[in-house]
């Protein structure tokens, strides 16, 4: 299946690829310290975030490297382009789409349960609304750029 063959890997390597994960990470710690403290930046939240998404990448590519035979990063967060998926193609789509739905889900498990033992004190449900929010509004932003990137869509 093209979806396992993703360039992803490719762009990972690159500025762009760091550079994404670094904008994700800096935006999940300030939607949560907005969502929890009220303060733009909070170092006692950021600090939480930075090492569950951390966490998360690593679990994703590991679990990448096994699923897709060496392709790391594709379960994490599938970022391919019109050159690996036919969006035409209702079949490849769908895959698409459950694989974007099953990396974001994978995700944000690994993240609650990780913020949630880093920041006990502000209760299990606060930190575990916050980490959804804030990957909820990270994943649709960089799934938007992302994908206009990779499939031409600025065009």
């Amino acid at each position: 299946m093209l979806l396992y063959t993703a360039s992803f890997g490719k762009y990972a390597s690159h500025p762009l690829g760091w550079s994404v994960f670094l904008l994700v990470i800096i935006a999940e710690g300030i939607i949560m310290s907005q969502f929890l403290e009220n303060k733009k930046f909070e170092a006692r939240i950021m600090f939480p975030c930075c090492v569950s998404n951390i966490v998360s990448a690593v679990a994703g590519a590991l679990l990448s490297k096994v699923v897709n035979n060496g392709w790391m990063l594709v379960v994490w967060f599938p970022w391919v382009s019109s050159v690996d998926i036919d969006i035409n193609n209702s079949e490849s789509f769908i895959t698409f789409i459950t694989t974007l739905v099953g990396a974001f889900i994978f995700t944000v498990i690994i993240e609650v349960i990780l913020n949630s033992m880093m920041m006990k004190s502000r209760g299990f449900k606060r930190v575990m609304s916050a980490t959804v929010l804030a990957n909820v509004i990270s994943y649709v932003v960089a799934c938007f750029f992302l994908y206009a990137y990779s499939f031409n869509l600025y065009e």
